[in-house]
């Protein structure tokens, strides 16, 4: 396979005064290739298919942001803070995640994605905006991520409490676009909102879930 790498090594049970032995056995796991399974002395251990893989970015709540103007971006996380307390990432096979700061960390990514790869994209943006505000949240896409995201709410009538829009898009193949995979600069998703009236209030992610399920060729 063009991805696979192989390392080899033996199992040694220590013969110490003390009786302690070594590892005795090792069993392939997901997405490893094990020669012999289990290896109990010497063997290779292999990157086995990608196929049925999914990586997966799990967004918690990000950084909060003052409403102070008409118009503003949404930060991802807040990269003074390592490791982050408000999101996960799980990278399986090849395809992984970058954020990138186009301002302040705004911008989501993905790489090592395939044709074939089967993407999945829902986030949520919540606002404290005041009373006097009509606010509209916004995901937009580029590159293979360039989907049309649809909120379960058109608008946020302001009130000073806690209300959220949710977006998500149907899930799609990269290679479903006009332009192929490229690279998590080119590959990314971005939160936005304008606020028309009194521009007060808070606003930030509370979710943003991308799933990619790999599918090798």
């Amino acid at each position: 396979m063009a991805n696979q790498q192989t390392q080899s090594f033996g199992i040694f049970s220590g013969t110490g005064a003390s009786g302690a032995s070594g590892v005795t056995s090792v069993a392939a796991g997901t997405g490893i290739v094990c020669t012999p399974d289990p290896i109990t002395a010497t063997g290779s251990v292999a990157l086995g298919t990608t196929n049925g893989l999914i990586s997966t970015f799990d967004g918690g709540q990000g950084p909060l942001s003052n409403i102070t103007g008409a118009v503003g971006n949404l930060s991802i996380y807040d990269p003074t803070t390592y490791p982050s307390t408000t999101f996960t990432m799980v990278q399986k096979g090849r395809a992984f995640f970058s954020i990138s700061d186009a301002g302040a960390n705004e911008r989501l990514g993905v790489g090592g994605v395939g044709t074939h790869d089967l993407i999945s994209i829902s986030a949520t943006i919540t606002t404290t905006c005041g009373t006097g505000g009509l606010f509209i949240g916004a995901i937009a896409g580029n590159g293979i991520l360039a989907q049309t995201f649809t909120p379960d709410v058109a608008s946020i009538t302001c009130n000073g409490t806690a209300q959220s829009q949710v977006f998500t898009t149907p899930d799609f193949r990269a290679g479903n676009n006009t332009a192929g995979p490229t690279d998590p600069s080119i590959d990314y998703i971005q939160g936005s909102y304008v606020i028309g009236g009194v521009a007060s209030g808070q606003v930030s992610f509370t979710d943003i879930t991308i799933n990619i399920t790999q599918f090798s060729d």
